[in-house]
């Protein structure tokens, strides 16, 4: 059984968010061209193939990966093959075009073959577009096939960059704390408890977030203050004690004297130069 594609080239699409799929098809067994110049952007899921290691010779060079992998066939490559027969095989094509839209969002040039698990997510988003296999033609169906794969190709890169971190213990713990900060920016913060929980001394803490982030703990809680606040001065009627308390000031005077600092004027000034909002309190 060969690889018969479906193709969306021709079919009218209602939309236009991300690049049109020129094509996509799938294959519980088929064999490799032994020689062939790809002339479409091609993404391929391989689940697996009658050999332990598919060995892929692409303009002059050699890749290899264990099954299952992802492969990506770029426009104008000559690939020679091994003549592994594959099984259970996804793919979906592009115009030569959409390599520079996806390059500038997180193709890299180096992504060729990949060893990988497929996610549950992954697999169900395969399964969501091979259901749409026999209505193509029908209204919106193209362009939810083109949602569909670049949610699959999105969450591919996003598994293939977490494979590839390095991150420490250490630097996981930071994140952590990051994202309490981000929870609890409006509550008081005991910090010393705070870094004690993740086994951190408040020296050594400081050590590892200096080397994440930019800003210090102080500076960076700030941030999420005045972005909350603005936010506050922006979309509601709130007075002013009513928004200091909100996010955990002691008292109005030091809630003006802070916002200024950060954000250039005083609170009641940021809300008056906002159009539409200046009957607000």
């Amino acid at each position: 059984m060969t690889l018969i594609p479906i193709w969306l080239n021709t079919v009218r699409r209602e939309t236009g968010l991300v690049p049109f799929v020129r094509s996509f098809g799938y294959s519980s067994e088929c064999v490799q061209s032994p020689e062939s110049r790809s002339e479409s952007l091609q993404f391929c899921f391989r689940f697996s193939g009658d050999a332990r290691m598919d060995v892929q010779e692409i303009d002059g060079r050699f890749h290899q990966a264990r099954f299952p992998h992802f492969f990506v066939k770029r426009p104008g490559e000559r690939m020679r093959s091994d003549s592994c027969r594959m099984l259970d095989t996804f793919y979906f094509t592009y115009a030569p075009q959409a390599l520079d839209f996806f390059e500038k969002r997180g193709l890299r040039k180096d992504i060729v073959m990949c060893e990988m698990s497929f996610s549950p997510e992954m697999i169900s988003l395969i399964r969501k577009i091979r259901s749409y296999s026999s209505a193509t033609h029908a209204f919106g169906i193209a362009d939810r096939i083109d949602m569909l794969c670049c949610r699959l190709l999105q969450e591919t890169l996003l598994r293939i960059g977490a494979g590839n971190r390095q991150g420490s213990c250490e630097e996981e713990k930071i994140l952590k704390i990051a994202s309490y900060f981000q929870l609890h920016f409006c509550e008081e913060i005991d910090m010393e408890s705070l870094v004690s929980r993740f086994g951190f001394c408040r020296r050594t803490f400081v050590r590892h977030w200096n080397a994440c982030f930019n800003v210090t703990p102080a500076q960076y809680v700030a941030r999420l203050k005045i972005h909350e606040a603005k936010r506050l001065l922006r979309e509601t009627g709130d007075p002013i004690a009513s928004i200091t308390g909100r996010l955990c000031f002691r008292d109005p005077s030091y809630f003006g004297r802070f916002f200024r600092r950060h954000a250039g004027m005083s609170p009641h000034r940021y809300r008056r130069s906002i159009p539409g909002i200046h009957g607000m309190r």
